[in-house]
């Protein structure tokens, strides 16, 4: 018969701490991070019918 799972007792929380305040760290990276303009493909004229063969 298979025992009941029990939680660890002898738990390090330094790597949980850690990981926690890396997630704290890049959240904040992300959001404070200024973009520039975004570059991309320049815009088409496109016909007023609306048809997608020419």
């Amino acid at each position: 018969m298979v025992s009941r799972p029990e939680l660890k007792e002898d738990t390090n929380y330094v790597n949980g701490l850690a990981a926690s305040i890396l997630f704290v760290v890049l959240a904040a990276v992300f959001l404070t991070a200024s973009f520039g303009e975004s570059a991309g493909f320049p815009r088409t004229r496109r016909s007023s019918r609306g048809s997608a063969t020419r």
